[in-house]
Parts: C-alpha cells; sequence; structure tokens
C-alpha cells in the first residue's frame, strides 16, 4: 500500500516538473529562446533622424556593464507601439526607452515593429 502512494506521489511530481518546465520555455526563458541580436535590438534612445526615420539607441549590458550603441532604421511598413497603444514614429522621444523586432540586413537594422519598454536605467545621482 505505502509502495503504491509512494509511486502515484512521484508521478504527480515528474508531471508537475515537466509542466513548469514547458511553461518556462513557453515564456521564452527557456535555452533555446537566446536573444538574438540579428531579429531584436532596443535601448534608450540617444539620437532621432526624422528625415532617415532611425533611432540611435544604447543599452547597458547587465551582467558586464558594456556600453552597446546601435542604430534601429524604420519604413513606412514599420508598426510602433508605445504603451500598449497604436503611435507613429515622432511619438517617441531622445530619453524613451524602446525595443525593436526584424532583421538585420547588410548590418542595418531594419525593424517590423518598434515598442516602447524596457527598465529604465538606473539614474547617477
Amino acid at each position: 500500500m505505502k509502495t503504491m502512494w509512494f509511486k502515484g506521489l512521484m508521478v504527480c511530481a515528474l508531471a508537475l516538473m515537466l509542466c513548469s518546465a514547458f511553461a518556462y520555455a513557453q515564456q521564452g526563458r527557456g535555452p533555446g529562446m537566446q536573444f538574438d541580436p540579428n531579429k531584436m535590438t532596443g535601448g534608450e534612445i540617444k539620437a532621432i533622424d526624422a528625415k532617415a526615420m532611425t533611432y540611435e539607441v544604447e543599452r547597458v549590458n547587465r551582467q558586464t556593464g558594456d556600453t552597446t550603441k546601435d542604430t534601429i532604421y524604420c519604413t513606412d511598413k514599420t508598426a510602433f507601439k508605445k504603451d500598449g497603444n497604436d503611435a507613429k514614429f515622432t511619438d517617441f522621444k531622445v530619453g524613451d526607452r524602446i525595443r525593436a523586432n526584424g532583421e538585420r540586413k547588410d548590418g542595418k537594422f531594419m525593424a517590423d515593429q518598434v515598442m516602447s519598454g524596457g527598465r529604465p536605467r538606473p539614474s547617477s545621482d
């Protein structure tokens, strides 16, 4: 009797662990879901060129403290979201934190979607 109870408990524990691992991976935190700089980028907007429709961004690697700069190129087909609402290129300002999904082509990051978000950089006070 004790053996059957123990086996049942072990089966339930195993099922719970497998479900938790699956949910973890689905949230984009699993080992197969790494940051791909060819598919996404972002950071704090440091400069905007309205004519070229570009954002110059800078981000800090939280593990190393290294700073990386990037340029996000937008087109008339780029979708914009700010605070969860539809937006346009001009709704973003220097100092805003953005992230972009798209593809790096010939060294340029071409954005399919730009959205507000990301953790604010700690103040240097």
